[in-house]
């Protein structure tokens, strides 16, 4: 809110004014403990008061005018002088303006959506997720038998889940996972290094696990994947190499660093070559291998370009144009305009919990296969298997399509800390600092 001046304060109230064809209105700052006799105050701003009305039914024209537009006032009689005054709290105030902002400014309202769109993928998805079990066949077989209850029942409400990674943690309703805790460092990484440090990233990482930093529960974070344990492990042993990632294609090509990507991607938006390699950097500090990394930076570029202002279809049109980035082969048949995915079945469409390639294609197919965001996220989640992860691509994708407008109201309004992600959002996309309201 720092940002928010009293000129543009001014400029916004007498714009509304203006639009209804009223006078616009000196408007006057008032402060909190200001003391009349010595012209003196705290500093902090309180309120803005409005001139003096002589007319009860002047007063009573432009007070209608600010609450039609669901603006707070206070309406009253000056005490001291013969009139009327109309009183605008600043909190509420700057709360509408930033939500305003939000709404006209398509890129803003695409960055929030993108990552509140991954948090509430991770959110939404919890409850159905499915770790894996002491065999592949198993665990095949519990995802398919999962997809046919979803079938008949469809998961469409954050109901919470756990406990999980046998840390006793039981999730409410709204509580996000692994996937968010991380995206918020990576978030709060770059906003305060103002680059991609791949050591303070680290640390984050580190933090998140093992004090609870950005965890949706204060203290208890969960979620820890394989691969990313043993990169905090190695990295904790020798903190010079932030590098951690292990670099098996078979072992180490999870989907950890493709789920938290989308920070990477609204700091550089307007840069894609560059958000594409930072796409790579953040992603080899806990998988260095290609088939990870690539996908990190096929996913900044849809990110990049929904944000840009792209649909759905000319994104999925124009993914081939960075096949001379990418040297995964895999990852490359994903970008083809006859890509493989577009056409299969559901039921070709693996969701088990572990591999970025099966994890991202799915993500694709549930995009490419719906309109809106609330669709491409049922769809997800309904997938089964790694179902908060594959929800939070695909929230990252949606989100950054159709913006923060096209998400439902009651999943916006259950999920937790959502105006503090928020604000990491906007201060991604603008540039500007970490304040410590942002901090969960």
């Amino acid at each position: 809110m720092g940002s928010i001046t009293f000129n543009i304060r001014e400029k916004f109230l007498n714009n509304i004014l203006q639009y209804e064809k009223l006078p616009t209105i000196k408007w006057i700052p008032y402060y909190h403990n200001y003391n009349h006799l010595t012209k003196t105050h705290s500093g902090i701003l309180k309120e803005l008061a409005s001139n003096l009305f002589f007319s009860v039914d002047d007063a009573l024209t432009y007070s209608n005018i600010l609450i039609k537009y669901g603006i707070n006032i206070i309406f009253n009689k000056a005490k001291q002088e013969k009139g009327y005054k109309i009183w605008v709290p600043i909190d509420t105030l700057d709360k509408y303006i930033m939500s305003h902002k939000i709404s006209i400014n398509k890129k803003l309202n695409k960055a929030v959506g993108c990552l509140l769109g991954l948090a509430i993928g991770d959110a939404l998805g919890v409850t159905e997720e499915i770790f894996p079990s002491s065999s592949f066949k198993e665990t095949i077989n519990r995802v398919l038998i999962q997809r046919k209850r979803l079938k008949k029942n469809p998961q469409m409400y954050m109901l919470g889940g756990g406990p999980l990674n046998n840390n006793g943690v039981t999730l409410e309703p709204g509580d996000f996972t692994d996937d968010t805790s991380m995206a918020l460092c990576l978030a709060d990484s770059l906003l305060i290094t103002k680059t991609l440090d791949t050591y303070d990233l680290m640390i984050r990482f580190v933090k998140w696990w093992d004090e609870g930093y950005n965890a949706s529960i204060k203290g208890k974070p969960v979620g820890l994947g394989g691969n990313i344990n043993i990169a905090l492990q190695k990295f904790k042993k020798n903190p010079k190499q932030p590098i951690a990632g292990g670099v098996n294609p078979d072992k180490d090509a999870g989907n950890g660093a493709i789920m938290r990507m989308a920070p990477v991607a609204l700091f550089w938006y307007n840069n894609v070559n560059m958000a594409m390699n930072m796409a790579k950097l953040q992603a080899s500090v806990t998988h260095n291998v290609s088939e990870v990394k690539d996908g990190c930076a096929l996913m900044a570029f849809i990110i990049c370009c929904g944000i840009e202002g792209k649909s759905k279809n000319e994104i999925f049109d124009i993914l081939h144009i960075i096949n001379s980035t990418l040297e995964n082969e895999e990852i490359i048949e994903l970008t083809h305009k006859n890509a493989k995915w577009k056409t299969k079945n559901e039921s070709e469409i693996i969701t088990l919990p572990g591999r970025n390639l099966w994890s991202l294609e799915a993500a694709l197919w549930c995009v490419y296969h719906t309109n809106n965001f609330k669709d491409a996220l049922i769809k997800a989640i309904n997938l089964g298997g790694d179902s908060d992860t594959i929800g939070a691509i695909v929230g990252q994708i949606a989100g950054s399509i159709y913006g923060l407008n096209s998400i439902p109201s009651m999943w916006l309004n259950t999920l937790k800390h959502k105006l503090k992600i928020e604000k990491r959002a906007i201060a991604l996309i603008k540039r500007s600092k970490f304040t410590h309201n942002m901090i969960i």
